[in-house]
This record gives structure tokens, sequence and C-alpha cells, in this order.
């Protein structure tokens, strides 16, 4: 039986040669006669998702049938943009490929602590202690739920663990004083589940659950360097130590339906690289490990001189930092019909010198900053630092600390030439608006095209003018809606904060020819349902019909065409 197995192998392998046909394997590591030692076809599977990483070739498909695969992936070869590798989990979601290790053998210490002697990790998974603790990367799940590293063993609790680096032993304390024994108790062992390079391109990933991960800071469970035309698609990334999605000068990669939520540093990163969308993905509850969120921590961020980066219908919501942020990262970008909320420290949306990104059709609401200190920007639901040409249209931000805010610093860029058009500021907690203008100096050298609204480049270039018009403000409390100048500016004539937008236009105008809100209003936007996040616009709503038309934002953020009256409505809805 075993020879004609082996004979019907072969054949098809010469089949495959001589037509040019691809080959379709199978890993099933539940299946009683599954061995990497098999060809891997559906009678005699792999075990392993790695072994098929290591045969496949151009064109080829591969199967993964359900089950816990403990194990790192790494991909020798890629495909082609005709014949890309496929892998797919059978059926989507029941691929769980985990970082951890089930561990048993607990010795009982007393009360409700248990002790892993002789643990093979001890300072394996780092030894940083006071304010680098942060940066060790330990992890101990208890039936699925982790359990709160300490650093020192009197901080122990209910639900904690903590490491004994001289011992060399693992405690923990289960949260209902339980025997581990009795429990799975999982350790995250494995510093990367999937890897990808320059020479492994065009490789599709479709229905994968990933966990557990012992990564580093800076590091992916999922990471690639120089890889090209990857797709990963209704895949699951949580409980990393790290980063969940790391891509690294990557070109050309799709990423849609996936969600990146409850990792330890971040959801996901990209640095450099370019032509990269992220289509209905999810980003949310990430930070959890307490990393600076200045630093690199919260939802998302794109760094590194990346170019053409678009977030398409994305939710990036409670993560412990910004729930988007775009920094240092190139230009060209897009933002768009995307839900950020209840996201703590810096912002929703957070632009930080770079250039001409359209942000458009988003719900930014409830992001705040409770330690922001002197940067009271922050907390904004839409936030630009040193940033230009950007083009922010049809938003809707509602109850964070501030609505927009525009920052220059004495950087060697400002926040110029950005153009903030038919959105709806209402609720926010402090200002609608906030711009805090930089030193006043002459702005040469751009490599942008100037915005539509610049008449005179040369007033443009000494005056940095932003556009502000056809967007609509409310503060029930009656607080100033706007503050222009702030401790950046040096006291220009229109700096100040206002609550009128007749003064706010004319004292605008007179400083620089260009009249701000000429055609804003103020009034109650009348959502259908604020409370419960429905920013819908009821039938009478002043925002409705008070806009103009945008030819970079035909729909709304349903999809739904613009415009159905007479002109665009304000906000992200139609």
């Amino acid at each position: 039986m075993r020879y004609l197995v082996w004979l019907c192998f072969i054949t098809s392998v010469l089949i495959t040669i001589q037509s040019g046909w691809t080959r379709e394997y199978v890993v099933d590591g539940q299946n009683a006669r599954a061995s990497d030692e098999n060809p891997g076809i559906a009678e005699r599977p792999f075990k392993t998702i790695n072994k098929a990483a290591q045969v496949v070739q151009a064109g080829d498909k591969v199967i993964v049938k359900a089950g816990v695969y403990r194990e790192t992936v790494r991909m020798q070869r890629g495909g082609t943009p005709q014949k890309p590798i496929i892998f797919v989990a059978e059926p989507t979601g029941s691929v769980v490929i985990k970082g951890s290790d089930i561990i048993a053998g607990w010795g009982h210490m007393e009360g409700n602590i248990w002790r892993k002697s002789n643990w093979k990790l001890t300072g394996r998974l780092g030894t940083q202690s006071g304010q680098d603790f942060v940066f060790r990367r330990e992890q101990v799940f208890y039936n699925g739920k982790p359990l709160k590293h300490v650093e020192q063993r009197k901080e122990m609790k209910s639900g904690s663990f903590w490491v004994d680096l001289k011992g060399k032993a693992l405690y923990v304390w289960l949260a209902d004083k339980s025997n581990p024994n009795q429990k799975q108790m999982e350790v995250s062992v494995r510093p990367t589940l999937w890897t990808g390079n320059e020479l492994t391109p065009y490789v599709h990933l479709r229905g994968f659950q990933f966990e557990h991960c012992a990564n580093l800071a800076h590091r992916g469970a999922i990471h690639l360097e120089f890889a090209h035309g990857w797709v990963i698609e209704d895949c699951v990334v949580e409980w990393m130590n790290g980063a969940g999605l790391w891509l690294t000068n990557c070109t050309r990669i799709q990423v849609r339906r996936c969600h990146f939520n409850n990792n330890g540093q971040i959801g996901f990163a990209v640095g450099g690289g370019y032509d990269i969308a992220f289509e209905d993905c999810e980003t949310s509850h990430n930070n959890w490990k307490g990393y600076d969120a200045g630093w690199e921590a919260g939802g998302l961020k794109i760094a590194s001189a990346a170019r053409r980066v678009r977030l398409i219908h994305h939710h990036a919501a409670f993560n412990n930092g910004p729930g988007i942020w775009f920094d240092y990262a190139g230009n060209g970008h897009e933002i768009i019909g995307c839900v950020v909320h209840d996201n703590t420290a810096n912002a929703g949306i957070q632009i930080e010198v770079t250039f001409g990104v359209l942000i458009a059709n988003n719900l930014c609401y409830r992001n705040t900053a409770p330690n922001k200190g002197n940067a009271g920007f922050f907390g904004s639901g839409i936030l630009l630092q040193e940033s230009g040409f950007c083009r922010i249209y049809h938003n809707t931000c509602v109850e964070n600390d501030n609505g927009l805010s525009l920052v220059g610093s004495n950087r060697a860029v400002l926040s110029m030439a950005n153009e903030i058009v038919n959105n709806i500021f209402a609720f926010n907690r402090e200002y609608q608006v906030q711009v805090w203008d930089s030193v006043a100096q002459r702005v040469t050298g751009w490599t942008f095209p100037l915005p539509s609204f610049v008449k005179n480049p040369e007033q443009w270039a000494e005056e940095r003018l932003n556009r502000f018009d056809y967007n609509l403000y409310f503060d029930p409390k009656g607080q100033p809606l706007i503050e222009w100048g702030g401790p950046y500016n040096p006291g220009t004539p229109d700096k100040g904060r206002y609550s009128d937008l007749a003064e706010f236009t004319k004292k605008t105008a007179e400083h620089s020819g260009w009249a701000e809100e000429a055609h804003g209003l103020i009034a109650n936007p009348k959502f259908v349902n604020k409370g419960a996040d429905d920013f819908h616009l009821q039938s009478d709503s002043p925002a409705i019909d008070k806009g103009i038309p945008l030819k970079d934002v035909p729909q709304d953020f349903a999809g739904k065409p613009r415009p159905q009256g007479k002109a665009p409505d304000l906000g992200a809805y139609e």
C-alpha cells in the first residue's frame, strides 16, 4: 500500500513538471497519519505548516486543516504575479498558530502561588527592570486569558505571574485560586510566527489565527522585510508581546478584513515601503503592556518615509495610544471611511511630519489624552503636527478633547497648505478647532502642487496659509470654538480665541488676505443619536446641503453618492 501511495505521488510530480500545473499540499496536524516525511497529500498530510513552506513552488496551494500549530513558519521561496503561493486555513478561523507551549509540572508553594522550577527560558526573554521592565517578553496565559507580569514576587496577586531570574523559576497566582496543573497553562516561547523577505514575493495567507508570540518591540508576530506582492486576508492576530504585524520596506502589500487586537505594543506598523493597502481591518485594545505612547505604541503606526499607504474602512478603538499614527511617513497616503474612537494619548488620527494625506469620511469621537501636560493639542480627533498639503474633507469629529488641531513648532517644517472643508466639529470638550502657529518664516522649496485656493504663491509662501471653509462648529457650553495662534504664535493680528465666525473671518482676512470660514456655520448638527454613536444627520439638520462638491470624495462614509440634494452635506454621512 505504501508503495502505491508513493508511486501516485511521484507520478503526480512528473505530470506537474511536464505540464506546468501547480500542486496542492495538505497540512493536518491532528491527523494520526500526519508526518513531515509524508508527501503532503490528503491521505498522508504534512504535520507542520513550516514543512509546506519549505517545499512549495510558485503557483502551489497549501490547505491547512483545523487545529493548533505551535511553530514558526519561514518562507523559503515565493510566487509570481500570475502564480502566487497560497496558504488557506480550512475552514477559516479554525487554524491557530501559537507562539506558546503548554507547560505542566507546577509545584505548590504557599497560599495560592505555584512554581515551575528549572524554567528553561529564564533570562532568555529579557532581564530588564525598572522603567525598562516593559521590554521583557514573558507571557503566561491561563485558559486563554493573560496573567499580569510583575517585576517582584512581593507584587504578586490574583491573576499575576513572576519570573525568578536568580532561582530560574516561573511563579503564577491564578485568578480563581486554582491548581495550574488542572488548567491549560500556555507560556510564550517563540519570537516570530511567520516570516518573509525579498526572496519570497507573492505569498497569500487566508483565514489564520495567530496568538501568543514572544516578540520584541519593533518586531511583528508576522514579520515581513522587503517583501513584495503579499496578500493577507481574514486573519486574526492577537495577544502578542510586541506588534501583530510588522512591514519593513515592503511593497504592494494588501491586507483585508484582518483584526490586530489586544497586542502588547501595537496592532501593526509599517516602516518604509510603498503601495500598501489595509481594507476593512481593525486595531483595537492594543498597548496593554504600557509602552510609551509617544514612542511607538497604540493602534498602528506608519513611519520611515513610507509612500502611498491606504487605510480604508479601518476601525481603531480603545488603544492605549493613538488610533492611527503617521510619523515622518512620506506622502501620498489615504485615510478614508475609518472609525476611530476612545483612544487615549496623542490623537485619534495623528499626522506628524507627513505630507499629502487625504483624510476623508472618517468618524473620530471620544479620543482623549488624560496626561497631555503642556501639549494641549493632544487628545484631538484629528491632529496635524508639522504636516502639509493634507486634504481634510467630510469628517465628523465629536466629543474629543479637541476636534481638529494643526500644530507648528520650531522644526524645519510647518503645518501649511492644508485644506479643511465640509467637516463637522461638535461637542468637543476644549476647542472645536485649534491652530497653534509656529514663528513666522518664509516657506521655500516645496515639492507639492500648490493647493487650489492659493492665488498668490509669494503671499502664501510668506503666510503659510491653511484653508478653513464650509465647516460646522458647535459647543453647547458656549466656550470659544476656535483657538487661533496658541503659544507658538508670536502675536500676529489675528491671534485669539473665537466664538463668532464673522469676527474670525474678518480678522484672518485683514491679516493674510484670506478670509477663513467665510461660509462656515455655527449650529447643532442634529445627529440621529449621538449617545448611541449614530452620527447620521436628522432630516432637519442644518448641515444638509451646506457643503461644496469635492472631486476626491464622491461618496460618503457608507458608500452613498454625493450629493443627494442640491449640495453635499457636511460631515461623514450624506
